[in-house]
């Protein structure tokens, strides 16, 4: 087996899980936990951060450019074993959130940071930039001389 077919499990469980959540919390808003955490369920139909909305067919576009620029990256190189866990969350979160402006022309954010003025997140979005800060970290300070 190929070590670049780990990556797939994070993969799986970013989407899955991102997935499940949207549509558990699909019109909801209330605290999860008071002053930290609270469900406010929107559509995003910008970019990221709320950038440019009403851009629904502009973002997909740019959305899939992306998910292919980092799919022949992950092919291209020999990724250490955290990189491979990181490319699989980007995958993972970029997949969830391409699938909801295919389906629902937008992004469906759903969680709300109470204690700071931040923008409403996913569970892809938590994927996409742990996934890239995991490639990060673990090439910088990799041992491996290139």
């Amino acid at each position: 087996m190929n070590r670049k077919t780990l990556a797939v499990l994070p993969a799986l469980i970013i989407l899955t899980g991102d997935l499940v959540l949207k549509n558990a919390a699909a019109g909801q808003h209330r605290p999860l936990i008071p002053g930290i955490l609270s469900l406010d369920y929107t559509l995003n139909t910008g970019f990221a951060l709320g950038l440019f909305p009403d851009t629904a067919l502009a973002a997909t576009i740019l959305s899939l450019v992306i998910l292919a620029a980092v799919f022949v990256l992950f092919l291209r190189y020999p990724w250490n074993m955290g990189s491979l866990i990181g490319f699989g969350m980007v995958l993972g979160g970029a997949l969830g959130n391409l699938y909801d402006r295919l389906c629902f022309g937008g992004v469906r954010d759903l969680f709300r940071l109470d204690f700071i003025h931040f923008y409403i997140f996913n569970l892809a979005d938590v994927g996409v930039v742990a996934g890239v800060a995991l490639i990060i970290l673990c090439n910088l300070f990799s041992r491996k001389e290139t």
